[in-house]
């Protein structure tokens, strides 16, 4: 048990509902109930600068010091208290840090979130030089991220791609992943990749060469299971697949997942965003479906209250992504001038996105916060909104539509407030 006077962390999120309190970890999910009258006794501790000791001393009744002792274990279990002294610094690095050397694919998928553009060319013209990338590299690398994704476009056009991922290796001592179409993985190249990359991320998209491509082109699904098994061969054991669901492939979500495990790969199955490209693609029909069959049954009640978590979207917080042209945002699905948070060469330090001084000032950061479900104006007085969106962008992409807002509102607050508040029914 601490033996400092606590606080709740930056990180911990509060939720009420009449008696009822609600502590949630928003970097794990972690989260727990208690009641108001425990919420106001753990307040009381934290005005009057007591430790948890002094705390439960300051208790006359001998279960309320069990309890409380209890609690307190619990709350440190889940990192939702620390010490007054205690530095925040953990909570202001980013430990996730995407870095699209290009804009540029050989392949034009017809889904792109990203919007990439076509080449045919080997070796494009880039916006950035090799030095210029090596420079936002040092930048990334003083930051000190926990790992770094290369990813594009297509990454594996850059003439200098090996010169890239060498310098990184040498000076990270992180791990460094590659979001990559896999189609210019050879035999010729792949000892030299994996000598730098420790995990892989590769799109598919399809079960077989036909379902494959008719969204990503001819051909590529046999260069992925054999650029797949270059890199087994070599030894890689982290190669994550994935699957973009639309409605020419939906159906195939579990042969996708029955391929992955013939494989032996990880499978990723990502709802189709209608963002980019994608959006001359489909216009919400898949989310409005996934919307419908949220059911309410007793079976799905408990499964879902045994993995419910409280939202971890890092977008900007943990994560960032610098684009092909230096451009800071906070995620890959959030890429637009209003979500913009610097020009990477225009900061001394990442870090400095952290500071206070500059989130309060950011348009970027502002437009970020406005998304966050506890100051959205249309979440931020539901008693569920900490549980109900689990990514910014989602929260923008409804958002754009009232009709499918408020029909999913109705489903997800009803299913909510029965998980955690244990209420049956409520008027939305």
């Amino acid at each position: 048990m601490l033996t400092e006077p606590y606080t709740l962390p930056r990180h911990c999120k509060v939720m009420h509902n009449e008696n009822r309190t609600v502590l949630g970890n928003n970097k794990t999910g972690e989260w727990i109930k208690i009641s108001e009258q425990c919420f106001n006794i753990l307040n009381l501790g934290i005005e009057n600068s007591l430790s948890p000791a002094q705390l439960i001393d300051c208790l006359e009744d001998e279960e309320d010091k069990l309890y409380f002792g209890e609690l307190f274990e619990k709350l440190h279990s889940i990192d939702l208290i620390k010490e007054n002294n205690e530095s925040s610094n953990a909570d202001q690095s980013f430990s996730h840090i995407y870095f699209a050397l290009t804009n540029k694919c050989n392949l034009h998928c017809a889904h792109c979130c990203y919007n990439a553009e076509f080449t045919s060319t080997l070796s494009p013209k880039e916006t950035l030089t090799t030095i210029e990338v090596i420079q936002i590299i040092d930048k990334i690398l003083a930051s000190k991220p926990e790992v770094i994704t290369f990813s594009g476009g297509e990454p594996m056009l850059r003439d200098d791609f090996f010169e890239i991922l060498k310098y990184t290796s040498q000076n990270f001592k992180g791990k460094i992943n590659l979001a990559t179409n896999a189609t210019f993985i050879n035999q010729n190249n792949v000892e030299d990749l994996v000598k730098y990359v420790g995990s892989f991320d590769i799109s598919l998209d399809g079960v077989d060469e036909e379902s494959c491509s008719q969204l990503r082109g001819r051909g590529v699904y046999g260069k992925v299971l054999n650029s797949i098994a270059l890199l087994q061969e070599q030894g890689i054991e982290k190669i994550s697949l994935s699957m973009v669901i639309t409605d020419k492939n939906k159906h195939l979500e579990g042969e996708f997942r029955d391929l992955n495990k013939k494989l032996g790969t990880r499978v990723v199955v990502r709802q189709f965003n209608p963002i980019g490209r994608g959006k001359n693609l489909i216009k919400n029909s898949v989310h409005k479906e996934k919307t419908i069959e949220r059911q309410l049954s007793n079976e799905k009640v408990k499964q879902i209250a045994d993995q419910l978590k409280m939202c971890t979207c890092g977008a900007g917080g943990k994560t960032l992504l610098v684009d092909y042209d230096g451009s800071i945002y906070p995620c890959g699905l959030l890429i637009s001038s209003e979500h913009k948070l610097a020009q990477i060469k225009e900061l001394d330090h990442l870090n400095r996105l952290h500071e206070d001084a500059t989130r309060e000032t950011n348009t970027g950061f502002q437009s970020l916060i406005n998304l966050q479900p506890d100051y959205y104006h249309k979440c931020k007085d539901c008693s569920v909104n900490l549980f109900c969106w689990h990514c910014l962008q989602e929260t923008e992409m409804y958002a754009a539509n009232d009709e499918l807002f408020e029909e999913r509102c109705v489903v997800q607050k009803k299913f909510l407030n029965r998980i955690i508040w244990d209420i049956e029914e409520v008027n939305v």
